[in-house]
């Protein structure tokens, strides 16, 4: 990759980490911002082993799960916080976290709600961290780092 295309994909990248939780970010936004084709910067953000919407989702999930699980997170509607991570779609969204963290919204309050405490502070660790942390009861996969700005890989999500 020539360097100014790793600038590009680097402005890319830190513009999806800054605005990710507006529900109208699209990759054709984020290529205007840069005066470059949105199938270029598709391809850009392919190479570090993910799509544009798979880095979004991730990002936007990770943060539903660190607004649900943060002190008064457990008081707030599931739509409030899906909404604030940008999600537009209450649906869409419960999907994904289940298939990303094996378990509902709802399913993950309940659990805090009784809290084992490795659990919890699991939950937390990895919300705040966003990168593989292992296993925890009621997920499927561990979390990945999405961030270029952390010291792991940019591609690592699964």
């Amino acid at each position: 990759m020539s360097a100014v295309a790793a600038a590009r994909l680097d402005l890319a990248l830190d513009h999806i980490a800054k605005s990710f939780e507006d529900p109208n970010l699209t990759i054709a936004a984020v290529a205007r911002r840069q005066n470059i084709s949105a199938r270029y910067l598709q391809r850009l953000i392919e190479t570090t082993g993910t799509s544009f919407t798979t880095r979004v989702n991730e990002l936007r999930l990770q943060r539903a799960l660190a607004l649900l699980t943060k002190p008064g997170g457990q008081d707030r509607r599931i739509l409030d916080l899906a909404l604030e991570a940008g999600f537009s779609d209450i649906s869409h969204f419960n999907r994904l976290f289940r298939a990303r963290f094996g378990d509902t919204p709802s399913g993950v309050r309940r659990t805090l709600k009784e809290p084992i405490p490795s659990t919890l502070d699991g939950l937390r660790e990895m919300a705040a961290m966003g990168r593989d942390c292992g296993k925890t009861r009621g997920m499927k996969r561990p979390m990945r780092c999405v961030s270029r700005q952390d010291n792991c890989d940019a591609g690592s999500i699964d």
